[in-house]
C-alpha cells in the first residue's frame, strides 16, 4: 500500500491542514488569555522587564494586523525599551476623553485591533540618570480574557505629498477650560478632533476656540513643524477664537 494512501497518514494530513488554516486566518485567537487583572499585570510587567517582544505580541490581541503593521511594531517597541532598566508601577487608567480611536497619517489609516476597555500605565525605570518614562498602552477585556490591544493600519492609496506635522495650541491663562475644535485634511481625508495637539496633516481647514468662563486670556496658536503660521489676538472672558484656511496672524 502506498504511504501517501493510508487512511491513518491520511487523517494525520488532514487535521494538520486543518490547524494550519485556523493558525493562518485566526492568530489572535492563540494570543496568550490572561483570566485576571492580576495575572495580567504581572504578565506585562514581566514582558516589559525582561523587554520580550515575543512575549508582548503574546500578551496583544492582534486580529487583523498585517506584515507591515507587525514589521513597524518590531521596529519601534525596542527604541522605546532600549534605555529602559526595570519597570515601576503599573495602573489601570479609564480612556481619555481625547483617546482617539482611529488616525489618518501619511497615507495610512491607524485603527485599534479591539475597541479599548482603557489604559495601562506603566512606570518605565531609565538607564539615563535621574529620566524616568511611561508608556501608556490600551488594552481590552475580551470574552472575559485581558488582553492589550494593538494597532492595525489601511493603505489608502494616498498619491499626493506627505502629510507635514502640525500644532495647535490654546495658550495662556484658562487654557484648560476652553474646547478646542480642529478640522483638517490628513492624506486627503476630511477629519476633525477635539483638544490641542499636534499631529501630521496636509493643511488645517478651522479652528475654534470656545469660552463659557469669564477667568479665561487665551491666544490660538498654530504651527506648521517649527514655524507659526497664525497666532491670533487673545480671547478674554467668554467667546469664541475661529481660524479659517488662508487667515492671517492676529485676525
Amino acid at each position: 500500500m502506498a504511504i501517501g494512501r493510508h487512511p491513518r497518514i491520511l487523517g494525520i494530513m488532514k487535521s494538520l491542514l486543518t490547524l494550519l488554516v485556523i493558525l493562518l486566518v485566526c492568530p489572535a485567537c492563540f494570543a496568550s488569555v490572561q483570566a485576571s487583572k492580576e495575572d495580567f499585570l504581572a504578565a506585562v510587567r514581566a514582558a516589559f522587564e525582561a523587554k520580550d517582544i515575543k512575549r508582548i505580541h503574546e500578551l496583544t490581541w492582534e486580529k487583523g494586523v498585517s506584515d507591515y503593521d507587525r514589521q513597524m511594531f518590531d521596529e519601534g517597541m525596542p527604541m522605546t525599551l532600549k534605555n529602559t532598566a526595570g519597570v515601576g508601577s503599573i495602573t489601570f487608567e479609564p480612556l481619555a476623553a481625547t483617546f482617539i480611536p482611529q488616525a489618518v497619517a501619511m497615507g495610512r489609516r491607524f485603527e485599534a485591533t479591539y475597541p479599548p476597555t482603557g489604559m495601562l500605565k506603566i512606570d518605565l525605570k531609565s538607564t539615563i540618570p535621574n529620566a524616568s518614562a511611561a508608556a501608556e498602552v490600551p488594552y481590552a477585556v475580551i470574552d472575559g480574557g485581558y488582553y492589550l490591544v494593538g494597532q492595525k493600519t489601511t493603505d489608502l492609496g494616498w498619491k499626493g505629498p506627505q502629510d507635514r506635522f502640525f500644532t495647535v495650541s490654546a495658550l495662556g491663562n484658562g487654557q484648560d477650560k476652553v474646547k478646542v475644535h480642529i478640522k483638517f485634511n490628513a492624506s486627503g481625508v476630511d477629519l476633525e478632533s477635539d483638544g490641542s495637539r499636534g499631529f501630521p496633516c496636509q493643511y488645517i481647514s478651522e479652528v475654534a476656540v470656545t469660552s463659557v468662563d469669564d477667568d479665561v486670556d487665551v491666544t490660538l496658536r498654530i504651527a506648521d513643524g517649527m514655524k507659526t503660521i497664525y497666532e491670533s489676538k487673545p480671547l478674554k472672558g467668554k467667546g469664541q477664537i475661529v481660524y479659517k484656511k488662508g487667515d492671517q496672524a492676529g485676525k
